[in-house]
């Protein structure tokens, strides 16, 4: 994902930052300004709180902002993390709403790992399975397409997912080209999960496969003493993730997508060079 903007809000409080002068807080003074016309308005019986931090914190928090050294989106709803050229942070939503200076570690949970430059924000994009200690074959899973150790990429589905058809035609017109694991993630309930049992549980594999791919029902007969303990890791996984909807792909570097894409061609050899790079566009100072 590549943004060659940023949202107006956003590029006019980094215009504040960058045009401000070094002891001025121009978020302190926007938030005065509004309090003022609140309280104007009859709506506020109270000044807008601006203690609590001396000019030294000010000036440290907010000075030197004038040349930013880069500005990366971090995967947590539109977080931006901005660094000047001296090496000062400032985190910020996409829309400028909230923002977070001062001396604060970023640290990626997930990648267990601190986010100090703009390489480890990039990085934080990328969230491989592996990080959670799941290995490939420890889901309820079907290998498809080349035969490799390791597949290319992992796709979680429900059995009764809209658009595992389309998305099953994509993946045959690439099995020469890709090696797959489809988790069964039976999130719809119901029905989902006696399928994915009776997909899982089967005594031939293969066949579920074929039916699993063709959308038909399964068929085949099934171990009565099937472990399940894949299939219910499968769905802790997809909680985990935070999977709102399906298919869920994730590549083996770590890229990841949610919903049926248009070209799963294109998903597979998708450049992660730029992932979450935001490009500032030239702010002038207002007269």
């Amino acid at each position: 994902m590549r943004l060659r903007g940023v949202s107006k809000a956003l590029v006019g409080t980094l215009a504040a930052l960058t045009f401000s002068n070094a002891m001025a807080d121009p978020l302190l003074d926007q938030a005065e300004r509004l309090a003022q016309q609140e309280a104007a308005k009859g709506k506020l019986s109270a000044k807008a709180l601006v203690g609590g931090m001396s000019d030294l914190d000010v000036k440290t928090a907010l000075q030197n902002f004038n040349k930013l050294h880069w500005t990366q989106i971090l995967p947590v709803n539109d977080l931006i993390m901005v660094e000047n050229d001296k090496g000062e942070k400032l985190l910020m939503d996409s829309k400028a709403r909230i923002a977070i200076r001062g001396n604060v570690e970023v640290y990626d949970m997930w990648n267990k790992r601190p986010i100090n430059t703009q390489a480890d924000a990039k990085a934080a994009w990328m969230v491989t399975l592996e990080r959670f200690g799941v290995r490939s074959g420890d889901l309820a899973s079907f290998r498809y397409g080349l035969k490799k150790d390791k597949p290319d990429v992992t796709v979680l589905v429900d059995p009764s997912g809209d658009f595992n058809l389309k998305l099953f035609d994509q993946m045959k017109a690439m099995a020469d080209k890709y090696s797959f694991e489809i988790v069964l993630a039976p999130l719809l309930g119901g029905e989902s999960i006696n399928e994915s049992l009776k997909l899982w549980c089967a005594k031939d594999r293969q066949k579920s496969l074929d039916e699993l791919m063709a959308q038909k029902s399964a068929t085949g007969e099934i171990f009565p003493t099937c472990n399940k303990d894949p299939l219910i890791k499968a769905l802790g996984v997809a909680g985990v993730l935070q999977i709102k909807g399906l298919p869920f792909f994730i590549r083996a570097d770590g890229l990841q997508l949610q919903g049926a894409p248009d070209s799963l061609s294109e998903f597979m050899s998708r450049n992660v060079d730029n992932i979450g790079e935001v490009i500032v566009n030239d702010v002038k100072a207002s007269k």
